[in-house]
């Protein structure tokens, strides 16, 4: 939908930022970004903002955010990832988060992680 992909948008931009920082650069380097984060830094010096954005690929956003098409799908994903990796989160809903996809998410979780845990 146009409001997921916006959202989708505003967190290109924002990992596009981040990226352009000096300190962030040790984060994603070691799965390979480093040049992608001095590009973005350059882009950063020089007044690129705009430009930012489209140099994030999708393998990226995937890597470092998880998307799903509703709140069972974003808890089974974290689920999935970071179960006996983590023993915290952080969500962060966006500017456009819809409360009713905050309460499937906080429903869906705990059922999430129990079936991850049990390695189903």
């Amino acid at each position: 939908t146009s409001s997921s992909q916006e959202e989708t948008e505003t967190v290109r931009r924002r990992i596009a930022f981040y990226a352009s920082t000096p300190g962030y650069r040790h984060v994603l380097e070691p799965d390979g970004w480093g040049d992608l984060c001095e590009q973005l830094h350059k882009l950063s010096r020089t007044g690129g903002w705009g430009e930012m954005a489209a140099l994030v690929p999708d393998e990226l956003l995937d890597s470092v955010c998880v998307r799903a098409e509703d709140g069972a799908g974003v808890a089974e994903e974290v689920a999935r990832r970071y179960t006996g990796i983590a023993d915290r989160i952080n969500l962060h809903a966006g500017q456009l988060a819809e409360p009713g996809k905050w309460a499937d998410l906080a429903t869906a979780f705990p059922e999430a992680v129990a079936s991850a845990g049990n390695g189903s």
